[in-house]
C-alpha cells in the first residue's frame, strides 16, 4: 500500500453501479456477488483473487480449514495464547515471503508469499472463524489487524511471527521496519470491522498493484468492486478516484475520447470533491476542441464550446485558448469576417472579463500575420485590420498595427517597388503619428533614395524628408550638412558665385557655426563684388 489521502465520504449506492461495470471480467465472481453475505469468507476471498477454476479455490481453502481445525483441537491456557498462535502457526505453514507485491490470499497459498494486506486478511480470516473478533487499521503505508483478547484490542504485526501484541516487543517493531522499510506510524487512517470492508479492503490496495504494472483496465474493473461494497472507506475513496483518472486517460491516449470522458462524467458525479478528475475532465473537453478546430469542424466546435462554457470557464485560461485558437483557425481559412463577427459575439459575453483583452490582441496579430504573408493583396481587408485595432486600445495593439503597415512596406521595398513601400509607411503614420518604427523606417527609405541619387540637389531634398520623421538622428543631419558642402563646392568648381552664395546661406541657417560654409559665403560675396 502507499499514501493515500482522507477524503469527503460519499455513498456509492447513491449512484448505482457504474455503467462501465464488465460483467464478463473473471470468470467465477457471477456466484460471489449473487451471495456476497453468504459466501464462506476463505473461498470468497480465493475467488475474488484471479483464481479461474472452482477446483483450486476447493483445494486451497481445505488447506487452510485444516489449519483451523488443528487449531480448534488444541487446549490453549488463554485466548492471548491461542491467538499468538494463529499468527505463528500461519507463517509455519503459508507465509513463507515477504514481498510487497504479493497481494492476493490466493497467492500465499501458491507461492508462500504476502504482503501487509493479504497476510492481515489471512490472519483475520482465521481468527474470526475461531471466534474473535477482529478489525483491520488501515494506515497511510500499511495495514495490521486487531484482536480483542480479555476485553482489549491488541495489534497484530502479521508480517512477522512474533507480530502478535506487536506495541509491546521491540524486536517485533524491528523486524517490521526491516522487512517493509515503512515507518511505524501509530494512529491509523481508517479501521474496518466487517468482512464486506474487507473485500473491499483487497480490491482496493488490488487497483494500486494493477495501475503498478499499467494493467490500467484490471485497475479500473477492479475499483468500480470496491467501491461497490463499500464506497466509505477513504483508502477505496481515493483508489477509486486513481482508478478514474487512470482509465480514463488510458481510453485518451488510445484515441477512444468519447468513452474517455464519459468514465470522468460518472467519476466527478461520485466523487465530487475531487479537483483531479474535474481538471482532467476540463483537459479532455478543451483538448476535444482543439482537435475539431484543427480539423476545420468549426460548426461542432462552436456547438462544444457552447455546451461546454461553464465547465471551461472553470478555468478562464482554457476559455482563452479556445476562442484564440477559433479565431486563429478561421483567420487561417481566409475567415476573416467570420473571426471579425466570432470575437463581437465573446465581446457581448465577456468583454469585462480580463482575459478578453488578451483574445482580442492574438486574433489582430493572427490576422496581420496571415496579411502580411499575403502582401501583394494589399490594401485588400486592410478595414478588417483597422476594425480590429480600434476594439481595444493600449501599446500591443499599436505594435501590431505598426508591424501590419511595416512589413508589408518592407516587403514592397524588397520586390523593389519603392514608392508603394513609401506610400504604405505613410498610410500608416497617418493611425499612428508617433510610431518610432513606422517614422524611422520611412526615413530610411528617403536616406535609400539619396544615396541612390548622384544628384547633390535631389540628395539633399530626400535627406531634408526624411529628417522630418527621424528628427533626432544626428547621422541624417551630418549627411545634410556634408551634402550641402558638396553642392556648394560643387557651384566653386563651375565658378557659379551666385548659387554659390545661395546655397551658402541657405545651410547656414542650419547650420550657422560652420566654417567651411562661411568661408564660401564670403569669397562668393568678394567674387560677386559685395
Amino acid at each position: 500500500m502507499r499514501k493515500i489521502l482522507l477524503l469527503v465520504l460519499f455513498p456509492l449506492c447513491l449512484w448505482g453501479r457504474s455503467a462501465f461495470w464488465n460483467e464478463n471480467f473473471h470468470p467465477l465472481e457471477a456466484s460471489f456477488w449473487e451471495k456476497t453475505t453468504n459466501m464462506d469468507p476463505i473461498e470468497g476471498f480465493l475467488t475474488v483473487a484471479w483464481l479461474t477454476n472452482r477446483e483450486s479455490i476447493s483445494f486451497y481453502a481445505s488447506q487452510w480449514q485444516s489449519v483451523i481445525t488443528e487449531l480448534q483441537k488444541q487446549h490453549f491456557t488463554s485466548d492471548s495464547e491461542k491467538a499468538e498462535r494463529i499468527l505463528l502457526v500461519l507463517h509455519e505453514r503459508f507465509l513463507k515471503r515477504y514481498r510487497e507485491t504479493a497481494n492476493t490470499v490466493s497467492g500465499v497459498f501458491q507461492t508462500g508469499e504476502f504482503n501487509c494486506v493479504s497476510s492481515s486478511l489471512l490472519y483475520a480470516l482465521s481468527a474470526r472463524a475461531l471466534g474473535f473478533p477482529v478489525r483491520l487499521n488501515i494506515y497511510t503505508t500499511h495495514a495490521r489487524p486487531e484482536v480483542f483478547v480479555n476485553n482489549q484490542w491488541v495489534e497484530v504485526e502479521a508480517t512477522t511471527p512474533l507480530g502478535y501484541n506487536f506495541r509491546q516487543k521491540t524486536q517485533a517493531q524491528q523486524d517490521f521496519v526491516r522487512l517493509t522499510s515503512f515507518t511505524d506510524e501509530r494512529v491509523p487512517r481508517a479501521v474496518i470491522t466487517n468482512l464486506i470492508q474487507w473485500y473491499a479492503l483487497w480490491y482496493a490496495n488490488e487497483v494500486y498493484m494493477q495501475v503498478r504494472r499499467r494493467d490500467i483496465s484490471n485497475a479500473f474493473q477492479l475499483a468500480l468492486r470496491a467501491m461497490e461494497l463499500d464506497n466509505t472507506i477513504p483508502f477505496v475513496r481515493t483508489n477509486g478516484i486513481a482508478a478514474y483518472q487512470e482509465y480514463s486517460s488510458f481510453l485518451w491516449n488510445r484515441g477512444v475520447t468519447n468513452d474517455a470522458m464519459a468514465v470522468l462524467e460518472e467519476g466527478i458525479r461520485i466523487f465530487p470533491e475531487s479537483l483531479i478528475l474535474s481538471n482532467n475532465y476540463q483537459f479532455f473537453v478543451y483538448n476535444t476542441i482543439l482537435g475539431m478546430l484543427k480539423d476545420g469542424r468549426f460548426v461542432e466546435a462552436r456547438q462544444n464550446i457552447g455546451k461546454y462554457r461553464p465547465i471551461l470557464m472553470e478555468r478562464e485560461e482554457l476559455i482563452a485558448s479556445v476562442y484564440q485558437e477559433l479565431l486563429y483557425r478561421l483567420i487561417q481559412t481566409n475567415a476573416y469576417e467570420e473571426a471579425w463577427t466570432t470575437l463581437q459575439d465573446v465581446k457581448k459575453d465577456f468583454g469585462e472579463r480580463s482575459w478578453y483583452k488578451k483574445v482580442s490582441g492574438f486574433g489582430m496579430d493572427s490576422l496581420v500575420k496571415k496579411l502580411i504573408s499575403e502582401w501583394k493583396l494589399y490594401p485588400k481587408d486592410e478595414n478588417l485590420v483597422l476594425q480590429w485595432y480600434q476594439d481595444l486600445t493600449g501599446i500591443e495593439r499599436d505594435i501590431s498595427l505598426a508591424e501590419y503597415y511595416n512589413s508589408i512596406a518592407f516587403a514592397y521595398k524588397e520586390a523593389g517597388l519603392w514608392q508603394r513601400a513609401v506610400e504604405i509607411l505613410q498610410r500608416g503614420i497617418q493611425f499612428l503619428p508617433t510610431s518610432s518604427v513606422l517614422r524611422k523606417n520611412l526615413a530610411a527609405l528617403y536616406i535609400m533614395r539619396g544615396n541612390s541619387s548622384s544628384s547633390q540637389r535631389e540628395k539633399l531634398n530626400w535627406y531634408k524628408e526624411a529628417l522630418q520623421y527621424d528628427k533626432d538622428n544626428w547621422e541624417i543631419d551630418r549627411a545634410i550638412l556634408v551634402t550641402y558642402r558638396s553642392l556648394v563646392e560643387e557651384y566653386v568648381n563651375k565658378e557659379d558665385w551666385k548659387s554659390v552664395l545661395e546655397y551658402a546661406e541657405e545651410a547656414l541657417t542650419q547650420y550657422p557655426n560652420d566654417k567651411q560654409l562661411q568661408y564660401y559665403r564670403d569669397y562668393a560675396k568678394r567674387k560677386l563684388g559685395r
